[in-house]
């Protein structure tokens, strides 16, 4: 009986883990309403027909979740710094309103894409276990990384991995 709690325990510790897609994979493909109602397809964020976009952050949340408001200012920071490099980020919130959303997005000066992902469907073809869960994807739609769970320096993580896909060194100049 020991064993078999033993293993149920590391399962449920090891999901997120173990169930998760791998960089190199095509990340799934997906339509949602943003808090406004329009349909956002993933192939216009990434893929042949989204212009300028070099690099996605796909970021999974909840307004609820302290971890996910603590990234939140990282991650509008970071917009801002690389927009204009080719750089796009998008929220995904896990079940929620879009009156909720739509006063969350203003309350903390979101300028990027919120959608609503209204029953989880697309955080499970995902494998989405827990939140925060931050994809970063090529243009091509290819998981270049997964950041799983709370980061303790978030912005120095994304800056590495931004820089790195985008073919900057440190400081924006171009290797």
């Amino acid at each position: 009986m020991k064993k078999l709690t033993l293993a149920f325990i590391l399962l449920v510790f090891l999901a997120p883990v173990l169930f998760a897609l791998e960089p190199g994979q095509k990340i799934p493909g997906f339509s949602l309403r943003d808090y406004n109602g329009i349909i956002h397809y993933s192939s216009d964020i990434c893929g042949e027909k989204a212009k300028g976009t070099k690099l996605l952050i796909l970021d999974f949340f909840a307004t609820h979740c302290a971890p996910c408001k603590k990234a939140l200012p990282v991650l509008v920071k970071i917009q801002e710094k690389y927009k204009d490099k080719g750089l796009e980020i998008v929220l995904v919130s896990f079940q929620e309103r879009e009156g909720t959303l739509r006063e969350f997005a203003e309350k903390n000066g979101v300028t990027f894409i919120v959608l609503m992902d209204k029953y989880g469907e697309t955080a499970q073809k995902f494998m989405v276990q827990g939140i925060p869960r931050t994809f970063i994807v090529g243009a091509d739609c290819t998981l270049k990384k997964q950041i799983i769970g709370e980061q303790k320096d978030l912005e120095a993580l994304l800056t590495a991995e931004i820089e790195k896909a985008l073919g900057e060194k440190a400081g924006g100049e171009k290797k």
